[in-house]
């Protein structure tokens, strides 16, 4: 088997088999295709490995898997005091921390 001479167009066939291709190159690599026998074995290559790795690949369903998962815990309010009059946030002093 021949070496394909354009190497550029031979790169872009893994993007033509993920369909990330504009319409425009992807119709250039697919004419290429047509013509040149060593890109055109590769390509066949291409997609039966994809066929197989799509055959032995599960299915996964994450709308699935994230209604079962448990609600997230309830943030605790954070305890406040009341000195004259304006509510400050409670902070353990250095003494009761060593406590």
């Amino acid at each position: 088997m021949t070496e394909c001479v354009d190497e550029t167009l031979r790169d872009l066939l893994p993007a033509l088999a993920r369909n990330a291709l504009p319409e425009a190159k992807a119709s250039r690599v697919r004419a290429h295709l047509s013509a040149c026998a060593a890109c055109a074995a590769e390509w066949r290559i291409l997609q039966a490995a994809i066929a197989v790795f799509a055959a032995s690949t599960p299915s996964v369903d994450v709308g699935a898997i994230v209604s079962r998962l448990p609600a997230p815990p309830q943030a605790r309010p954070a305890l406040r005091l009341q000195r004259g009059g304006a509510t400050t946030r409670w902070r353990p002093s250095r003494s009761m921390l060593a406590a």
